[in-house]
């Protein structure tokens, strides 16, 4: 077993692309910017902000992107789903001690209203913040180990994109591929379950 497991957020806890997607042309709208077809959005899903700001929106400040997708966000949470398996990983880490940590590029603030509303109690959430990078910076990683007093050599951290991949690599993390290569791979919560807590 490991002695934290860190998990990415949108993809991997919580299904969000059909809310991110119409939130960020509800931006785009908002500033005069062009669409976001649906086909560009997937090549660059689970990237940061600071990309988004450059990519989408002809580098407007990346702290203002962010509060928009905030703000906006709220109107398409009912787009978002939950992981079948998701609330019971957290409750079997928190009954056998494992400590747990949410690993995201997406803004904190929106993550964690989430995270509430679907009751997933992680001990820590660490997102991009002044001296903190995003993936695929293992920055991120790092403050998640420290956060949970725990070496990074010494976690598991699930990811789904290239991005999450690159910095367990950098950060020296064994990385559990959700749906995609990895250290080792799984294609649902229940079967990190399994392997974490029933030895399969």
């Amino acid at each position: 077993m490991p002695g934290a497991l860190l998990l990415d957020f949108d993809g991997v806890l919580v299904q969000t692309q059909e809310a991110w997607l119409n939130t960020m042309n509800a931006v785009a709208q908002q500033r005069g910017t062009p669409p976001i077809d649906r086909a560009h959005f997937l090549e660059t899903w689970g990237q940061s902000v600071e990309a988004d700001a450059a990519l989408f929106f002809q580098g407007a400040n990346p702290a203002e992107i962010g509060r928009q997708y905030t703000d906006v966000f709220a109107e398409f949470v009912g787009l978002v789903r939950i992981e079948p398996h998701a609330k019971h990983l957290f409750d079997s880490c928190r009954q056998s001690g494992l400590p747990t940590a949410i690993v995201t590029n997406a803004p904190l603030e929106l993550v964690d209203t989430l995270a509430h509303h679907f009751g997933l109690k992680p001990i820590a959430m660490c997102a991009p913040s002044k001296g903190v990078g995003p993936k695929p910076a293992p920055d991120l990683l790092i403050k998640a180990c420290d956060k949970t007093g725990v070496d990074c050599c010494k976690a598991w951290f699930v990811g789904d994109t290239s991005n999450d991949r690159a910095a367990a690599k950098a950060a020296c993390t064994h990385f559990v591929g959700y749906g995609t290569p990895g250290d080792s791979r799984i294609s649902t919560l229940a079967e990190l379950i399994d392997q974490l807590f029933h030895g399969q």
